[in-house]
């Protein structure tokens, strides 16, 4: 946080610096154009005509250049004197002294200085001399966004991602942290400092959603103004989402949406025409990012992003596809304090590049034969990966490159088609990257390295022992010449035979020592084959293993999703139709079930978290009648006056009441009550409605697996002191179909000689 000062200098005297001494001199307004002594140096000097020229003194400040001009004032560099700092010094126009706008400047002043963000412009100290109203804040060095745009055109797709994510998380804090919605947000209050770091300035038309009224003056800036912020309407978060979209419109395409020639045109083309979609403004921009801006600049505000988590969420999930290196994406609420590097993302992707053509330059090396069974082996392989990609943990990633290194490793392992040592130091390579794995994908790739390996040495095995029987059948050759040779010389070199049964012997021998040579290496290349069936077997029962529990993962999922009251349960939905893109058609209809489920359950939460009066009147039983139900706070007429309950807070029996008539009445009364008990996070009390609906039952039996597994983990590490957890645990699932499996997998946990178990459970 950082230090802030409100303070008023009564002064009625110009000051200005010396340009010769640096001395402050003291005139009245008599002599400004006109020259006058420094006391100092004694050397003639003009006075300054306006107060805010070059080396003007504002209380402790010395101006040195104009920057800009903002909605409500000039802003200029200048030297803080006491702490010798440069900063923006931000000056109240004369127009709007009086004190309504006073009052706005320091409530700017306010606003900014409680925030506190790495995104933000900060403020450091406001005060008031001699009529002038006067704010410093933090001197960013680098351009407006405006700068920017007027100098390039158009900014790259994922680059204008980066500048309106840093936006977003600035927004997101001024929101989260006070309410605050900006109502200014355009590229001229858009910094971008010299390191990349993108900061949001000017605060002069911020508010507190609170502190809205009717009769308010409408502001802003009308090119980037949102139509219920043109008509007066009570604005929230959403209207600044609108904003940042036609600045995010105008950064790739290089031009505003709409651009009338006089105020009445623009607001008009804001409350009435569509903008022409980006990715037929320029068919370069995906379109993935043309539908996020559309849906950001949405005339209705419940057709846009419902909070900026949400529209931060999906600007994350974009530049995943649009980033060169989605590694250098900064993860939701992780400030990024660095430039992203665009030459380093476009050398990787020209490795990537190049690596792609080494591989196809590779294959069109080899025979029909092997490209048949390298294609099958890629094809397994992206078989695999995609199964393996399930259960692989987000912050574990394995560098696509890498991976696709082992790949072409492995094909090239299949083929032959560098020498041994070249592949299998290719091999001890990749082994010595991954180091020893951490994540299921880490495994996998492991065990690519290690099979590749073997079955290197597999073919340098068979290799040497073709080399060997050659050189035994030579030696055989050799054999049967000297035989002949013997048989001629017999008769006219006896003396020679002795010498000649010498060399046959020592053949023989030779020879002999080859052929067990090669049964040695024959029994080793078998070994070896033994082995890479073994390592395949298990490779294919970890795959197995992780299969079977990818949809209780989701499950849980999908739970964990339902039970945050903070957000509607469909954010669970792009998850699920992302997972099902991964699995075959023989699960459409389970992924079409969990959809349809959490739509029921996101009805729930929207009807009761919404502001509405349609329950207004209705009486709940043992509760009182129903006032309003205002942001998800029901107000209830009782007889000691009005109670305010959070919707949750309400029984199960309640919310039934309210939801029956407005819910799809394919689910049973239990059923709705069930689903009802997992919204509130109630696992037990859902059982014990006994529901037929099968996403519901699912979903309860992942969590209660979850559970006992939980329980078994305090039994083994904690003993004792897990025995009262876990006693609790089996009693919440009483007169439930779980209530015996739990007492069965459970009992040895919580049971001794002296403790019989109908008297823990009973």
């Amino acid at each position: 946080m950082s230090v802030f000062f409100l303070h008023r200098v009564e002064s009625e005297e110009m000051r200005f610096k010396c340009p010769f001494c640096s001395y402050i001199i003291k005139s009245d307004d008599t002599y400004r154009g006109y020259k006058t002594k420094c006391p100092s140096c004694e050397k003639a000097v003009l006075v300054p005509i306006s107060p805010f020229e070059r080396d003007c003194v504002i209380a402790d400040f010395v101006i040195e250049a104009k920057i800009g001009k903002g909605s409500i004032g000039t802003v200029y560099k200048a030297t803080q004197v006491s702490l010798d700092r440069k900063v923006a010094l931000k000056v109240l126009s004369p127009e709007y002294t009086n004190s309504k706008g006073i009052s706005d400047f320091l409530r700017e002043a306010r606003a900014a200085a409680k925030l506190s963000h790495t995104n933000i412009v900060q403020s450091l100290a406001v005060g008031e001399e001699d009529g002038t109203c006067y704010m410093a804040m933090t001197y960013i060095t680098g351009e407006t966004l405006k700068d920017k745009i007027a100098r390039d055109g158009k900014i790259p797709v994922d680059e204008s991602l980066h500048i309106a994510q840093q936006v977003a998380e600035a927004l997101y804090y001024a929101w989260d942290e006070a309410k605050l919605i900006h109502r200014d947000v355009k590229p001229d209050n858009i910094m971008i400092t010299e390191e990349g770091l993108v900061k949001l300035t000017d605060l002069g038309l911020a508010m507190h959603q609170k502190d809205w009224r009717e009769d308010m003056e409408i502001s802003g800036s009308p090119s980037y103004m949102s139509p219920e912020q043109f008509s007066g309407e009570k604005l929230d978060s959403r209207s600044d989402i609108y904003s940042l979209g036609i600045t995010i419109y105008q950064m790739l395409s290089g031009k505003l949406p709409f651009e009338g020639e006089t105020l009445k045109t623009v607001a008009r083309q804001h409350f009435e025409e569509e903008a022409q979609p980006l990715h037929k403004v320029d068919p370069k921009i995906p379109t993935k990012v043309s539908a996020l801006v559309k849906k950001m600049i949405a005339k209705i505000p419940e057709d846009r992003f419902a909070t900026m988590e949400e529209l931060l969420n999906n600007i994350w999930n974009i530049r995943q596809k649009t980033a060169p290196n989605k590694d250098l994406v900064p993860d939701v609420h992780t400030i990024s304090i660095n430039r992203l590097d665009y030459d380093y993302q476009n050398a990787t992707l020209k490795e990537k590049q190049n690596i792609r053509h080494s591989a196809e330059v590779e294959k069109a090396k080899q025979s029909d034969r092997f490209r048949i069974i390298a294609w099958l082996l890629a094809l397994t392989s992206v078989v695999l990966a995609i199964s393996l990609a399930v259960v692989i943990i987000p912050r574990h990633r394995i560098n696509p490159k890498f991976s696709r290194q082992v790949e072409n490793f492995n094909l090239q392992a299949e083929s032959g088609s560098s020498s041994y040592e070249e592949l299998s130091a290719i091999g001890k390579r990749l082994a010595l990257a991954l180091g020893k794995p951490a994540t299921a994908e880490g495994e996998r790739l492991y065990y690519k390295i290690k099979y590749g390996l073997e079955k290197i040495e597999a073919s340098r095995m068979r290799a040497r022992i073709d080399d060997m029987e050659a050189e035994s059948e030579e030696n055989q050759k050799k054999t049967s010449e000297l035989k002949a040779e013997l048989d001629t010389f017999r008769k006219q070199k006896s003396g020679e035979k002795t010498e000649i049964w010498k060399n046959l012997s020592e053949t023989r021998t030779e020879t002999e020592k080859l052929h067990s040579e090669t049964e040695t290496l024959r029994n080793k290349a078998s070994a070896l084959e033994n082995e890479n069936k073994r390592l395949k077997h298990q490779n294919f029962k970890i795959i197995a293993a992780w299969d079977g529990d990818w949809q209780k993962n989701l499950d849980l999922m999908i739970y964990s999703v339902v039970i945050d009251k903070r957000t509607p349960p469909k954010l669970a939905i792009p998850a699920i139709r992302a997972d099902s893109f991964e699995r075959s058609e023989a699960y459409k209809k389970w992924f079409d079930s969990r959809i349809d489920w959490i739509n029921t359950t996101n009805d729930i939460f929207s009807l009761m978290t919404s502001s509405s009066s349609k329950f207004s009147g209705m009486e709940i039983p043992e509760e009182g009648k129903i006032v309003i139900i205002d942001n998800g706070i029901v107000h209830i007429q009782t007889p000691d006056g009005i109670k305010e309950l959070r919707w949750d807070d309400l029984s199960i029996e309640s919310l039934f009441y309210l939801c029956r008539e407005s819910i799809d009445k394919k689910y049973s009364d239990n059923d709705l009550k069930a689903i009802i008990a997992l919204l509130k996070g109630n696992i037990p009390k859902s059982l014990k409605f006994k529901p037929e609906d099968t996403v519901t039952i699912g979903i309860c039996d992942s969590v209660v697996g979850q559970g006992i597994n939980k329980m078994k983990y305090y039994g083994e590490t904690e003993k004792s002191k897990a025995r009262i957890r876990i006693k609790a645990f089996i009693r919440q699932l009483e007169d439930t179909n779980y209530y015996d499996r739990a007492k069965k997998e459970l009992k040895k946990y919580i049971i001794d000689e002296n403790d019989p178990w109908s008297g823990e459970i009973n």
